[in-house]
Order: structure tokens, then sequence, then C-alpha cells
């Protein structure tokens, strides 16, 4: 179980990315001043010899609420979190679940083939498939 600390404090430290610090700390800080929601969200992403395989988790995100674009190399997924129905002022004694809108781009290896995406969602994780091209794949070439 993961247990929440103000800024970060008492994470591990095993980003070696100062960049990386850097958005966590104003992730962080917008989490607990409420200011709005969080776009980091968790992904796996799979290097295979003919496909790179990308998984995030969208849990209480419709397939409807999301956006998947590819151009360029990069890829971005995004979309929003709606407020449930409208609800009465209730006295809520911690309240983490956030609503808002959310992106994070990906660049990808340069022999993707970007007109080559399937996405599903699924028990609230997205789950994207890109092949590679065909001409870029490695080849044995015999010799004679």
């Amino acid at each position: 179980m993961l247990r929440r600390m103000p800024f970060g404090l008492g994470r591990s430290t095993h980003y070696a990315s100062p960049v990386r610090l850097f958005e966590e700390f104003f992730t962080e800080l917008d989490r607990n001043l409420g200011t709005g929601f969080s776009s980091d969200f968790a992904v796996d992403v799979q290097n295979h010899p003919d496909s790179v395989v990308i998984k995030a988790d969208m849990p209480g995100v419709s397939k409807e609420d999301l956006k998947v674009i590819l151009e360029g190399g990069v890829l971005t997924i995004g979309g929003e979190r709606r407020k449930e129905a409208e609800e009465k002022r209730e006295n809520f004694y911690i309240r983490e679940r956030e609503m808002g809108t959310f992106s994070r781009s990906f660049r990808l290896p340069s022999d993707i083939d970007e007109n080559s995406v399937s996405a599903v969602l699924d028990n609230g994780v997205l789950q994207l498939t890109i092949k590679r091209s065909e001409k870029t794949k490695a080849r044995t070439v015999k010799i004679s």
C-alpha cells in the first residue's frame, strides 16, 4: 500500500531525472492544494520485436472521455474524468478522487507504423498496440 505524504516526502528517490522530480513536486503541490487534476497516470511500455505495447491505468474513465493521438512519432493520451452526479455538500473526511482533464505524451521509436494502432479499454486499463513498419524490421541476409 502506498502512503501519500505532502510534496512527495517519504517517497523513494529512485527517479534520477531532475525533470521528473520537478514534475512530481508540482503534481504533489497541485494535489495538496486542490487546485486541479494531476496529469500523471501509471503506464507500462513494452518493447517487442514487432510492436510497442502501452498499458495505461484509466480507472473511472469511459472510452468516450479518452483521446489518443499519434503524430510525428509522439503518442499523446488525454481525456477527462468527469464529476459524478451533483452532490449535496457532504462533510468529507478525506477526498482524493480527482476530476478534470489529463494528458501525457510519449516519444516512440522511429520504426513504428503510425497507421497500425489499436486501442482497447478493458477494466480501467487502456492498451495500445503499435506495430513496427515492415520495411524497418531486421532481417537476416544470406551470404553466398
